[in-house]
């Protein structure tokens, strides 16, 4: 089980699970449009380091599929009503 939501996000970037954007984005519409656009096209989660207008990164899609669920909760990953490993 992961301590907190620093230990989990560092789980995930090792295992190559985050998708990082440094480029400085508005929280008004454009980060919720990347997050529109990558969650088609990738489906993992993002990263966002420079908000801007703020001091703090943004993270999002951290629940987005059933095996980041799973992961982040240590249990089972249920595909098509069979229980796998994850």
């Amino acid at each position: 089980m992961y301590r907190d939501l620093r230990d989990f996000l560092a789980f995930l970037d090792q295992s190559g699970d985050i998708f990082h954007i440094w480029e400085e984005l508005s929280p008004v519409q454009e980060i919720a449009g990347m997050i529109k656009l990558l969650n088609k096209k990738i489906g993992s989660v993002v990263f966002f380091h420079r908000v801007k207008g703020y001091n703090i990164p943004v993270v999002a899609n951290l629940l987005g599929s059933e095996k980041l669920l799973s992961l982040a909760f240590n249990t089972s990953l249920f595909v098509g009503g069979s229980q796998t490993s994850a």
